[in-house]
């Protein structure tokens, strides 16, 4: 009989906005009836499925679940009008960190101040100035830098976004 596979479903209820040691997270499982067999041979298969799957991450405290961690934050957010208009927000500095849920998650949603949904967004490095560079993407952040923020003299614009589940853009008619 074959062993049953990890959940990352249950993994991630496990961990929910903390850190949990992996030995904890295959105590857990095996408890909870998730999984089956020898317990090293559990690790070494939630260890495989956990480097693989870059919404996870080690902190001291041991492994966490990154969306989880993000949610409810508020970020300040610079739109570049000529970045926008190509597709991408460069993710230096202002929004670095989140690159990794966006690389992690299925579906992460742009969404206005209404809630109307702008797109999907993703993470990306493309080649800018000469060196690599994490983006934000897709064409939505275009949209969201002609109608959806307050502009500067320059055209470009800051933004303000909220992770819940989506990133929520609000207006900004100053910098932070």
């Amino acid at each position: 009989m074959a062993a049953k596979a990890i959940d990352r479903d249950m993994v991630i209820d496990l961990l929910g906005t903390s850190a949990m040691d992996r030995a904890t997270i295959v105590r857990e499982l095996i408890a909870r009836g998730a999984v089956d067999g020898d317990a090293k041979q559990i690790e070494h298969d939630l260890m495989r499925s956990l480097q693989t799957d870059t919404a996870f991450t080690d902190v001291a405290g041991g492994v966490m679940y990154l969306p989880a961690i993000v949610d409810g934050t508020v970020w300040t957010v610079w739109i570049d009008a000529k970045d926008a208009a190509q597709g991408y927000v460069r993710a230096h500095p202002h929004i670095s960190p989140l690159t990794w849920w966006l690389v992690g998650e299925e579906t992460v949603e742009l969404v206005d101040e209404s809630g109307a949904v702008l797109g999907d967004l993703g993470a990306d490095g493309l080649m800018l100035d000469g060196a690599d560079t994490d983006v934000c993407s897709p064409m939505c952040w275009s949209e969201c830098s002609r109608r959806r923020v307050s502009p500067t003299p320059t055209g470009n614009r800051w933004c303000c976004t909220r992770c819940a589940g989506a990133w929520r853009m609000r207006r900004r008619s100053t910098p932070p």
